[in-house]
């Protein structure tokens, strides 16, 4: 309202601009979205907001007063925006979280209370089957002092081998219950085969006393430890990013710039590709602890670095 209180009027005989006596007076029509009001400038920067036409009211704010004005629809529209957005997803995600914590801790609360159920179930089966396969030898007497021997009913040989049988049954089924929970089927197939034996093999040919492998731990360690190496990176990249900035279809396919640019991608892949073969040589690809595929940003970076090889055989192939 300061800077535009009134600057989206116009006088209806002369066509300038209103003073605040010939607004009152009503002798002038302002434009749907003013700032003459409170109400109406409200109304207004919601308008921005929600980006419904704001270049309408950018160009009569410059129209009316100067090209400055420009800078405080731009500034309200961009962080204004970018306000309201980030409040409107905020509300969206906490609400999501809350219903997501509040069924996962349902979900813990009933596989607990299953488990339990279970577990009392196993322990009342594992009881009834020992009280099966056992009996008392001897019976107390009435005073305690003279204890007669009382023979063992007779059982029979088929009896006792089921009850036998039963409860070596169910201690089985209490074992195989208790490596599900430790393994999964998945882990239990790897075990058998020679990727879980030779898991700490980088690309299943460098062992962990490799001699080779050994070195290329040492010098990656040290060179990755240094700042200037972390720099250089960056470096290369930025580097990189500018001279895929400067591609455009207009370059002449002999001319310096566009020889300059094809050699400057050979090597930025060759030096990524380097970067990459050290890394997966010193901690292993996909297997073993710390390997490169295992964090996030290797994987973007091996992505990019196995995109931009297979993108110069297909520029070799088709030049060659």
């Amino acid at each position: 309202m300061v800077l535009f209180g009134y600057k989206f009027c116009n006088h209806n005989a002369t066509g300038l601009q209103c003073s605040c006596e010939q607004i009152f007076n009503n002798e002038c029509s302002c434009d749907r979205m003013n700032f003459y009001s409170f109400l109406h400038a409200s109304f207004t920067v919601f308008q921005i907001l929600t980006q419904e036409d704001w270049n309408m009211v950018l160009f009569n704010g410059m129209a009316q007063t100067n090209h400055w004005a420009a800078l405080y629809f731009v500034a309200l529209m961009t962080f204004g925006n970018y306000v309201l957005f980030n409040l409107l997803v905020a509300i969206l995600v906490e609400g999501f979280q809350e219903s997501k914590e509040e069924e996962k801790r349902q979900q813990e609360e009933d596989a607990k209370k299953k488990a339990q159920e279970e577990e009392d179930e196993r322990k009342k089966e594992l009881e009834l089957l020992l009280a099966r396969s056992t009996s008392p030898a001897f019976l107390n007497g009435t005073q305690g002092a003279d204890c007669t021997c009382v023979p063992k009913p007779p059982v029979s040989h088929t009896e006792d081998n089921e009850a036998s049988q039963e409860l070596k049954q169910a201690l089985a089924e209490e074992e195989r219950r208790n490596e599900q929970k430790q393994n999964t089927c998945f882990r239990r197939f790897l075990r058998k085969t020679c990727l879980y034996k030779e898991a700490e093999y980088s690309l299943f040919c460098f062992g962990p006393k490799n001699p080779f492998r050994i070195r290329r731990i040492v010098r990656c360690l040290q060179l990755t430890q240094k700042k200037c190496f972390d720099y250089s990176i960056l470096a290369f990249i930025g580097i990189n990013c500018i001279t895929l900035a400067m591609e455009r279809p207009s370059i002449p396919p002999h001319s310096f710039e566009r020889k300059f640019l094809t050699f400057s991608g050979y090597a930025f892949t060759l030096i990524f590709s380097v970067e990459m073969a050290m890394k997966v040589i010193a901690n292993g690809c996909v297997l073993g602890r710390g390997a490169y595929f295992k964090d996030g940003w290797n994987v973007l970076d091996g992505t990019l670095v196995i995109i931009s090889l297979v993108n110069v055989l297909f520029e070799l192939f088709a030049t060659g």
